[in-house]
């Protein structure tokens, strides 16, 4: 059973809509899909697929919410002595674009081939671990380059490294998440080491070998060496892969901008291959989406100049309009095999427009593209609800719970539970975190539940979210009255089922939220408020 699939990043891609329809349409499916910054790819191959398509995503460089673009292939220690407080500001910085890309990616990969620094890489990815698993997120270590680990000339891995690797491998394991690496050319040549994971994994203690992604792979590392030879390259690379347990997938790079390794003119006789060798690929980690088979050939162009929450909002109108894809580059509206031929310009100037319309007349004939000036665009970011103090997480999203009193706790917290007192032990007011309108109030305390409590409900353009004050001591509002970020809504207390005064908040995000929880589309509050939570505790 085959476990090759594709590596994608922004660019032409001609035929890559082709190629995943014909697997589709033989009944198989793809093992893996890795893209970088685009998700497009990923978000196509989960709408024809569903969970039978493993997916693993990549961010190369993000903008903060100051304006400053952050290079996330690798931290160096020289300015982050720290493993634990770089993986802190690495998770605030990643965190709400997972959670964006949540439908369609299984498993990130943090830095890329960071060939250094083993065991401070191996802590920044054991507090990462942490704070991925309390956000729900799958990680994948290392993205080891062809050829490294380094090791003696007689072969191997050097055993220092070994050691230092271990910590993190170990933890990958226990935790559920993996390790990948990339390889390129054949077993035999130098410098490049098909197959050398083999070394890795035959040094690594027992319980040190988690599941293994080989997010990139080829038989040249720069250079497209035509179809025939890359075929033959993967029918012998694929053979010894599923031999080998631990191995998810190899995704062959790539598809994109990298124009001679870009291995385009191969997709038929890639489909033909892989039709003829059935995918059934292990998927420990099945994402959230929905099968959609449908996939929306609409590109929204991001504008240059827009911040890092406008780039994401003008992707989320479009993924409600029907999961349209967007990007910052008009070169990729008009790139690969979209059917529809329709773009839309975001904020572009009355004065730039034909500029714009002979762009599209010259380069993408027949396309019907509608013009957008959005003066603003709106985005939800909530304020701390607890007044006069600093917000710190009592127990963070996820944590175990026992909801049903059965003795197990295998419920989930649903919310962020806040410290709500001030210095002197005093219950703090409760404030409305963003603008909004009062959808239910309950002033008396049930003695189960969240006791004293009331939703506030927010309408944004084309959105809504909910967030959820509980445990209150008195509320002062009633259903209807409109409320401004910041304004009192209550007092905290310990109402409901609560053992200490604390506030339990929660967020919805209708249509877009997460599925099993006590509450529909609940999503977590820490990275909207901008806060790191710690990870849950151990059931007990």
């Amino acid at each position: 059973m085959s476990r090759i699939g594709v590596h994608v990043v922004l660019g032409p891609r001609n035929g890559y809509g082709e190629f995943l329809r014909r697997i589709a349409n033989a009944g198989q499916s793809l093992a893996i899909v890795k893209i970088v910054d685009d998700p497009a790819p990923a978000q196509e191959a989960k709408g024809l697929f569903g969970n039978r398509v493993f997916t693993v995503g990549r961010l190369n460089t993000i903008r903060d919410s100051q304006g400053r673009i952050w290079d996330l292939q690798a931290f160096e220690p020289r300015d982050w002595p720290s493993a634990t407080d770089a993986a802190l500001h690495y998770y605030s910085l990643v965190a709400p674009r997972w959670t964006l890309y949540m439908n369609w990616i299984d498993v990130w990969e943090t830095f890329n081939e960071f060939s250094f620094h083993w065991a401070w890489q191996g802590d920044f990815y054991i507090k990462m671990m942490e704070l991925a698993d309390q956000g729900g997120f799958k990680l994948a270590h290392y993205a080891f380059s062809s050829g490294n680990p380094p090791g003696p000339p007689s072969g191997g891995i050097d055993p220092t490294i070994i050691q230092e690797i271990t910590p993190a491998l170990r933890e990958a394991k226990r935790r559920g998440h993996y390790l990948s690496v990339h390889e390129y050319g054949v077993q035999t040549s130098v410098p490049f080491h098909a197959l050398r994971y083999r070394d890795i994994y035959r040094q690594l203690p027992a319980d040190s070998r988690p599941p293994l992604i080989i997010s990139e792979c080829n038989n040249d590392s720069g250079v497209f060496l035509g179809t025939q030879a890359l075929i033959d390259w993967v029918k012998w690379y694929d053979s010894e892969l599923v031999k080998d347990n631990q191995v998810i997938a190899a995704s062959i790079f790539t598809l994109g901008k990298w124009g001679t390794i870009n291995f385009q003119e191969a997709l038929p006789a890639l489909t033909d291959y892989i039709i003829t060798h059935p995918t059934n690929p292990p998927n420990p980690n099945p994402c959230r989406g929905t099968s959609r088979v449908d996939f929306p050939r609409v590109y929204n162009v991001i504008p240059p100049n827009a911040t890092e929450e406008q780039a994401v909002a003008i992707f989320l109108e479009g993924w409600r309009r029907g999961r349209e894809t967007a990007g910052g580059s008009y070169d990729d509206a008009l790139m690969g095999d979209l059917s529809s031929r329709t773009g839309n310009l975001y904020g572009i100037p009355d004065a730039d427009k034909p500029r714009f319309i002979e762009f599209r007349d010259s380069y993408f004939p027949g396309a019907n593209v509608v013009f957008k000036t959005i003066p603003e665009i709106a985005v939800f970011r909530p304020i701390s609800p607890v007044k006069g103090i600093p917000m710190v997480i009592t127990s963070p999203f996820n944590a175990p719970r026992d909801y049903d009193r059965d003795g197990i706790f295998d419920d989930k917290h649903e919310g962020i539970d806040l410290r709500a007192v001030d210095s002197s032990g005093k219950p703090v007011p409760i404030v409305a975190s963003a603008d909004g309108v009062v959808d239910f109030v309950r002033t008396t305390d049930t003695k189960m539940g969240y006791g004293i409590y009331t939703i506030i409900k927010h309408k944004l353009p084309n959105d809504v979210w909910i967030t959820g004050y509980a445990h209150l001591g008195s509320v002062s509002v009633s259903v209807g009255q409109t409320v401004k970020a910041g304004d009192v809504l209550g007092i905290a207390g310990t109402s409901g089922n609560s053992t200490g005064i604390h506030l339990h908040y929660n967020i919805q995000h209708i249509g877009h939220g997460l599925s099993g929880y006590v509450i529909p589309d609940a999503v977590n509050p820490a990275p909207l408020l901008g806060i790191t939570s710690p990870p849950p505790p151990s059931p007990t």
